[in-house]
């Protein structure tokens, strides 16, 4: 099953004649253990389609069309391996990988009736992987307690699989007892300790607890694994980020842009930690702020004036210095019996204090909210000051498939990246809208 894994030649592999329960799972490691693993297979595929064509045995065939239809199953290809295994659905071997497509598929109630044409009578310690596809499959289409139980029921017979723990640590992981789902975690790495979806859950769990150090310790583990969780790549990047650790989070994003470059989400994420190793915080900046803003809550009472401009400034409705700073010269100016004499009082009023007339109208230059754009740090000093800003509310995400990093985030969530994305871009355009009309009025 997953957890053996171990470096095998794909001819090996597919034996035609000797194909079992086992061999897409052996077929798996190796495409992801090897540098063009996808590429061998498919030449593979062509080379049994070719040698179909030619055999004349029934017997022959079948083991072919077994065959194409595995090795079309590890390439994602599950369509075309309900055509190749359909011809020979009567052995229960190709029964088991049409419940494997179906599984794939979504189709959980035409997978378990295949699994279960093709399982045996008696469940034994080397015959139970149909049984066990049974749980799996309960356990995604949310038949907690149905896949609980069968769980169960093969672990009175097979005592020390790691496969099996980890199932039935996802089931009560899904039920809410997570306690459990941790010892049964602990059980499959007991077992084998580089089982990766063990260890991806596991890492998951801490995750979700704000244990940050183990999580980290754990999705590393799985990022050095042959089958690999995008998932652990992006939650890991996220726990980096929040330690202000940007370069090591931008690698993780980039090894699920290497082999998936549409992928939305480690799009956004790869651009907000590149943007965070950009920029720097002022921590001076909100002082500075706070004292700017007792300055503007001074009353206009609070200095002498002349009565004239004293009650002029009461029926604008301008109290403080504030509120001079948001008004230009010209709107005073345009006040009935606010004249010239008025202004020069008002400009040395605020001159004393720094400010002028119609400030707060101005654009805001750079840096001006603590963030000084295009400081690129040098130094582990400059690092330091790094906007420890992007994804700190993110929770980390759950991915429950087994896959190389080649295969994408499901495509649910990639479809809700889009949706956000174009209501981002929407507020956007609505806010430039704004700006521009603001500007108009003034």
């Amino acid at each position: 099953m997953i957890s053996e894994a171990k470096e095998l030649d794909i001819d090996e592999v597919m034996d035609v004649d000797n194909c079992a329960f086992t061999t897409l799972n052996e077929l798996k490691l190796q495409i992801y253990a090897v540098k063009g693993g996808h590429e061998k297979l498919e030449e593979k595929i062509k080379s049994i389609e070719q040698s179909l064509k030619r055999v004349k045995d029934s017997a022959k065939q079948e083991n072919y069309k077994l065959a194409s239809g595995i090795s079309l199953i590890a390439l994602c290809k599950y369509e075309e391996a309900l055509e190749a295994l359909n011809d020979i659905k009567s052995k229960k071997i190709a029964k088991f990988y049409i419940g494997k497509c179906y599984q794939e598929m979504g189709v959980y109630d035409k997978a378990i009736d295949c699994f279960e044409h093709s399982a045996s009578k008696t469940l034994t310690e080397t015959d139970y992987l149909p049984q066990y596809e049974i749980a799996a499959t309960k356990r995604k289409s949310g038949d907690l307690e149905g896949a609980k139980k069968a769980c169960g029921d093969i672990l009175k017979v097979v005592t020390n699989d790691a496969d099996i723990f980890y199932q039935l640590g996802h089931c009560l992981d899904d039920i809410g007892e997570k306690d459990e789902a941790l010892d049964m975690y602990e059980k499959a790495l007991d077992v084998d300790p580089d089982h990766t979806p063990a260890l991806f859950r596991k890492a998951y769990n801490y995750d979700l607890q704000n244990m940050d150090e183990e999580a980290i310790d754990l999705y590393e583990q799985c990022n050095q694994l042959t089958i690999k969780y995008l998932s652990s790549f992006m939650n890991l990047g996220i726990l980096y980020e929040d330690k202000g650790e940007y370069k090591k989070a931008i690698d993780c994003y980039e090894s699920v842009l290497k082999t998936d470059p549409n992928n939305l989400r480690a799009q956004m994420y790869r651009k907000d930690a590149d943007m965070s190793l950009c920029m720097y915080y002022d921590e001076n900046v909100p002082k500075r702020h706070d004292k700017t803003q007792d300055v503007l809550s001074i009353p206009i009472s609070d200095f002498e004036l002349s009565v004239r401009s004293r009650n002029c400034l009461e029926k604008m409705f301008i109290s403080t210095l504030g509120d001079l700073t948001k008004v230009s010269e010209h709107d005073l100016l345009s006040y009935k019996n606010f004249g010239e004499t008025s202004l020069y009082e008002i400009r040395n009023i605020l001159k004393q204090k720094g400010l002028r007339l119609g400030q707060s109208l101005e654009k805001a230059p750079d840096g001006e909210n603590g963030i000084i754009a295009e400081f690129k740090p040098e130094s582990e000093e400059n690092a330091d000051n790094e906007l420890e800003e992007t994804n700190a509310e993110v929770e980390p995400i759950e991915d429950e498939k087994i896959e190389d990093v080649g295969d994408a985030i499901d495509e649910d969530d990639i479809i809700e990246d889009e949706a956000e994305i174009e209501e981002e871009e929407e507020e956007d355009d609505d806010d430039v809208e704004v700006e521009v009309a603001d500007e108009d009025e003034e």
